[in-house]
């Protein structure tokens, strides 16, 4: 590893080997340890014996690893298949606790550097825990009168959309349905999936993603849905779910929604060496700025560790060792490191195998 400049940094100079003992210490702390929902799952549970909790847990595994993911069906994995058999070797922790109604819940904690690791192993993508907020539209049609649905007015609806927000990890909101709404948005334009009203109407609200549902009973008493998702790029995405209830549509719609979100947004895991990207930061001109620089960056999701090497007294680079690809870690560093305006960007190409970012620390940050 190269060693650091010593540079001055307002009225004092930083040693060469305070640097480097510095630089140690923050490559140590490159995997922030936080308690994270996406490695918990809850499980209700009739007692406190040993072999009640044993029969929950490879349950409560299932329901981790999909959280992570963001897919279902990644329980088909093999190797997934092979560690859902022995998931209690990837259990952390558990307690329990009672509920205001009289109900005892299982609260199962799995570890997460073990899990991470396997799914490296099983070179299955995850789904960073910065995930998008989702705005739903639900318009139902019965016999041809069409109307909104409302978790306010429904509470079926409310403890489905509680289920889903706590089983994905993900911020579902609804629209008030008011009178402003409504004016913007009537049920039969959304019905008949007119985007442009249902954009307009989607602004007062904040959100990354719009989703409507369109819900129907047909004659022979079968539910149909059609899901339609609208990101902020204007790029669409239309699927249909049929189920024998109400509440089994609007479940398994929300869960294919989430699936195809996990899609889309999963990172692919590296389980093997590869090289990492390169840092050029320039205007870096106090240690204050280069700690916070360095305590931001390792806490991005798709980061694993965080190099310094070299400074000149301004300019510092760093390599860094991450999951996906590039384009995802600038990406990542847009959303969470608001210091940093990017300058430029150097692909590998005949000369050089290296992928190289020049950022500028933004002093308006």
């Amino acid at each position: 590893m190269q060693a650091l400049f010593p540079y001055c940094l307002g009225n004092f100079v930083i040693k060469s080997f305070y640097w480097i003992l510095l630089i140690s210490i923050l490559n140590v702390l490159a995997t922030p340890v936080f308690a994270n929902p996406l490695y918990q799952a809850d499980m209700q549970v009739i007692d406190q014996r040993a072999s009640t909790r044993e029969s929950q847990i490879e349950q409560g595994f299932q329901q981790v690893l999909i959280k992570i993911t963001g897919q279902r069906q990644v329980l088909a994995e093999p190797e997934l298949q092979q560690a859902l058999a022995q998931a209690s070797r990837y259990l952390q922790e558990f307690s329990y606790s009672k509920t205001r109604t009289g109900y005892m819940v299982l609260h199962l904690r799995f570890n997460p550097q073990a899990v991470d690791k396997l799914l490296r192993q099983a070179g299955v993508s995850y789904w960073p825990s910065n995930r998008p907020n989702l705005l739903l539209w639900l318009v139902e049609d019965d016999s041809g009168s069409r109307y909104f649905s409302s978790s306010a007015d429904n509470p079926k609806i409310q403890q489905a959309l509680e289920n889903f927000a706590r089983q994905r990890v993900l911020v579902v909101r609804q629209p008030l349905l008011d009178l402003d709404d409504q004016q913007m948005l009537s049920p039969d334009a959304a019905w008949q999936l007119d985007t442009d009203s249902l954009r307009m109407a989607s602004d007062r609200y904040p959100h990354d993603l719009i989703v409507l549902g369109r819900l129907a009973k047909t004659t022979a008493g079968q539910w149909r849905s059609s899901w339609l998702l609208v990101n902020k790029q204007n790029r669409s995405r239309l699927f249909s779910v049929e189920a024998n209830t109400r509440q089994q549509v609007l479940d398994e719609g929300m869960q294919q929604v989430a699936d195809y979100l996990g899609q889309q947004y999963g990172v692919q895991t590296n389980s093997q060496k590869r090289l990492p990207v390169n840092l050029l930061v320039r205007d870096i001109n106090n240690f204050q700025t280069y700690q916070h620089l360095l305590k931001t960056l390792v806490a991005i999701d798709i980061v694993r560790s965080v190099q310094p090497m070299s400074t000149d007294g301004k300019d510092m680079r760093l390599h860094i060792y991450f999951d996906g690809d590039s384009q995802q870690l600038r990406s990542a560093i847009a959303r969470h490191v608001s210091m940093l305006k990017i300058q430029s960007v150097k692909l590998p190409d005949w000369s050089s195998n290296e992928t190289l970012l020049i950022y500028q620390v933004n002093r308006n940050s």
